[in-house]
C-alpha cells in the first residue's frame, strides 16, 4: 500500500465519504475540477500496481500537479521558448485581430478573450485543459502587466 494525497472540494469529499483532515489549500478538486481555497486534502491508501517496481516510479506516480502548477510550468517553460514572451505574442495576436475586426485590440484584451474562449468551452464540456489554460492566460496577463 502507498499513501497518496489528493485535493477535494467539501461537496465531493462528503459525497465520496472520504476521510479528510482540516487542512485547507488552494487547487482544484480531482472530481469536479472546482478551483478555490476551500479544499480539503484527503490522504488515501491505495495498492501499488504490480507494474511499478522502483521507488522512482512509485514516487513519480504521487506527484500529480495542481492546475496552477501545470499552468505555471506551461507559461514559464516550453511555451515561452516556443512562442516568445507573453507581451510579444499577445501583441502580435492583437495586431492580427485588429485587421480582422477593424478596431483597436490591446494585448490585455487578447488575454481576456482567450480566457472567455476557454470559459465558453468549459461551459459546454468540462475538461481539465480548459481550467489549466484559463489559469495560464491569467498568468500571461500578469506577465503583460510587468512587460515580460
Amino acid at each position: 500500500m502507498r499513501k497518496v494525497t489528493r485535493t477535494y472540494c467539501y461537496k465531493c469529499a462528503r459525497e465520496k465519504g472520504l476521510d479528510t483532515d482540516t487542512t485547507r489549500g488552494f487547487g482544484s478538486c480531482v472530481y469536479c475540477n472546482v478551483i478555490g481555497e476551500t479544499l480539503l486534502i484527503a490522504t488515501l491508501e491505495v495498492p501499488i500496481p504490480l507494474k511499478y517496481k522502483t521507488d522512482y516510479e512509485i514516487t513519480s506516480m504521487n506527484t500529480e500537479k495542481t492546475v496552477l502548477q501545470e499552468a505555471n510550468d506551461v507559461i514559464y517553460g516550453d511555451r515561452q521558448a516556443d512562442y516568445g514572451s507573453a507581451t510579444e505574442n499577445f501583441t502580435n495576436i492583437a495586431k492580427g485581430w485588429e485587421i480582422i475586426l477593424k478596431t483597436k485590440v490591446t494585448p490585455e484584451q487578447v488575454g481576456l478573450c482567450m480566457i472567455w474562449l476557454k470559459m465558453a468551452r468549459e461551459m459546454n464540456v468540462s475538461k481539465r485543459d480548459n481550467i489549466v489554460d484559463i489559469a495560464g492566460y491569467a498568468g500571461c496577463m500578469e506577465k503583460l502587466s510587468k512587460g515580460e
